[in-house]
């Protein structure tokens, strides 16, 4: 064996332990987490043929919903009664809820999903509510409330 030879299984060996003590480190991704509500809101929205663009806004109702301790469900409902689905309401309110009969415009349809969820959450005329309770100061008609909450349980 020559000089060479020797240099060269030195260096394999070496190369072999390099690549033996090497740990590459992976960065740590982030855990998806599938909220089932998003698929129920837009299968929901789908069969009642909400307006097309209405879709878009499924995921905000739910972080507004949860963030203001509402049902999700709940703003949905009411625009399907108010505005069948975003389909009839006057478009330069933004405002497919009712929201003050319809008469209160906003910027855009996300600032109303905003302010209507927060309402509903924390607003004086709903606060500490149950659901009965902040449907009939939404809407006093004592057939709103039983259509929402029939309307929801066919999400759940």
């Amino acid at each position: 064996m020559n000089r060479f030879t020797g240099w060269i299984m030195k260096l394999e060996i070496l190369l072999a332990l390099a690549l033996f003590l090497y740990q590459p480190t992976i960065p740590l991704q982030p855990i998806i987490r599938h909220d089932p509500r998003i698929g129920q809101l837009t299968n929901f929205e789908i069969k009642h043929h909400f307006a097309p663009d209405q879709f878009k806004y499924v995921k905000t109702i739910i972080q507004d919903a949860d963030s203001n301790s509402i049902p999700a469900a709940l703003l949905v409902c009411i625009e399907l009664q108010e505005s069948s689905g975003g389909k009839r309401f006057n478009h330069n309110t933004f405002d497919p809820f009712g929201w003050d009969s319809g008469q209160k415009n906003f910027a855009t349809e996300r600032a109303a999903i905003d302010y209507i969820s927060d309402r509903l959450g924390n607003g004086v005329y709903y606060r500490g509510k149950t659901l009965e309770g902040k449907l009939h100061s939404y809407n006093p008609n004592p057939e709103y409330s039983v259509k929402i909450i029939n309307c929801i349980n066919q999400i759940k």
